[in-house]
């Protein structure tokens, strides 16, 4: 049974959170007094400003060449960084679902990379594989593709989402490749929904879903250790985390957003050490997510990296207080010396970030529509914020227990600049691939794209 949580101090103190964790003291950092005397003026507007191609701070830039040229001599492992792109791309092919969304995304795959190619698809699914091969059709003869049933018992099998439980991948680099190095599954699961942070609005998922979450990384964990060179290391995080929730620069740095710090009792130095102890982390920053209609708040949603050096950024612009922490991320990326390129996006059902990349392509969402509140959800909010000031919470709980409730906007002409716009942003920035658009209208309502559907590794698991 699904409660509700609401805690109105907390809705002030999310301004003040932690962004950063320095790895060098272990201890909280904030971003915004590191380096701000090296701020230029308007320094997000000359950011925010798609057409500049994006703003790097030179000191900090310096900075970070250092940070990341010793990460490099010291050849320790790292997160396995997304653009550098996969030899092997796994979907939760999920027996509902093989009709719809997930088979045209196989088809997709196998037809953009070309018959040629050396991408494997390793499709992971909760049927009978004949039956999976059966509803496929025609692609399921495809050499490029192999099919794995994967069990875990009584955990219910909604698992179209596999990068949030897929093993995170350590490697050490090999000249311009990686190689997998090591395994690391969750030990707990941060989705318990957050319906909207600024209402303080949360869903809790069961214990046992939560279990269910673990054994799916398990299993998907032996799938891989499977079909890999001997000698890959497997270890298990402490800290409760999603994999949607974690990306890396390649170069020993990651990124998270601050709902792993609420799922975490707000222990920032703890899961520092996790992720550098495990997961390759030398240092951890965490982003601020969108404050409406983003019941997810995973990091994959907003941010992306096309190298080591740039961050695209794509923070929703409608509402105020997204806006605001669209500044703040802004800034902590720029003051680490990346060069920020920016994104647009309407609202959170939009996210462009959500990026698939392969050695040949780079898979690139686009929209017809997208959800913002409707006029009802605005007298509710207007109605709860008098419930919250008069602490009547019995009422106040009630209202906070109904769904936000959201319109469809479609045929806007915005939206179409919008997605040519991501289109040309990722291609200026990813030259030596071909940019694949991506309708991606079957997941605004569950917020995400080819990132979270999909699990990359440097070697090809296949036939």
């Amino acid at each position: 049974m699904a409660s509700v949580r609401m805690n109105a101090a907390a809705r002030l103190s999310l301004v003040v959170l932690l962004s950063c964790v320095d790895c060098s003291t272990e201890s909280p950092v904030d971003p915004q007094s590191a380096a701000t005397a090296h701020l230029p003026d308007a320094w997000h507007e000359a950011a925010v400003d798609p057409d500049t191609g994006g703003r790097y701070l030179a000191k900090a830039r310096d900075a970070l060449r250092r940070f990341q040229a010793t990460i490099a001599t010291a050849g320790g492992a790292v997160l396995y960084p997304d653009y550098h792109g996969s030899r092997t791309v796994v979907l939760g092919v999920k027996s509902a679902f093989v009709q719809s969304r997930i088979r045209r995304r196989v088809e997709a795959l196998l037809e953009s990379e070309g018959a040629e190619s050396d991408l494997r698809v390793l499709a992971l699914t909760d049927a009978p594989v004949e039956t999976i091969a059966a509803a496929l059709g025609p692609i399921a003869d495809d050499p490029r593709l192999s099919l794995v049933r994967v069990e875990w018992g009584s955990s219910p099998a909604t698992f179209a989402f596999v990068r949030d439980y897929a093993p995170l991948v350590r490697v050490h680099p090999v000249r311009d490749d990686f190689e997998t190095t090591g395994l690391v599954v969750f030990g707990g699961s941060t989705l318990n929904k957050v319906i909207d942070r600024e209402l303080a609005v949360s869903q809790f998922r069961s214990l046992e879903g939560l279990r269910g979450r673990l054994a799916r990384s398990r299993a998907i964990l032996d799938v891989y250790t499977a079909r890999l060179p001997p000698g890959v290391l497997t270890d298990e995080l402490t800290t409760a985390l999603d994999g949607g929730n974690l990306l890396s620069d390649g170069r020993g740095s990651c990124f998270l957003t601050e709902i792993v710090l609420d799922k975490n009792e707000g222990d920032a130095a703890r899961i520092h050490r996790d992720l550098r102890d495990r997961a390759g982390c030398a240092r951890s920053f965490f982003l601020k997510a969108p404050q409406r209609l983003d019941f997810v708040q995973h990091v994959d949603t907003l941010l992306f990296f096309a190298d080591a050096e740039n961050a695209v950024l794509s923070m929703p612009i409608l509402y105020e207080g997204d806006l605001a922490r669209d500044a703040a991320n802004t800034r902590t990326l720029l003051e680490l010396g990346y060069t920020v390129h920016r994104l647009p996006r309407r609202t959170a059902s939009v996210t462009y970030a959500n990026i698939l990349v392969t050695r040949s392509n780079v898979y690139v969402p686009q929209y017809t529509g997208y959800h913002v509140e409707s006029e009802r959800q605005l007298v509710r909010n207007r109605r709860i914020a008098e419930l919250d000031r008069s602490l009547d919470r019995d009422e106040l709980r009630d209202r906070l227990r109904e769904p936000i409730d959201t319109r469809l906007v479609v045929d806007d002409p915005a939206l179409e600049d919008d997605n040519q716009r991501a289109l040309d942003v990722i291609a200026r920035l990813m030259p030596t691939r071909r940019v694949v658009p991506w309708n991606s209208d079957e997941t605004l309502g569950s917020l995400g794209s080819w990132h979270c559907l999909s699990h990359g590794l440097p070697e090809a698991l296949g036939p």
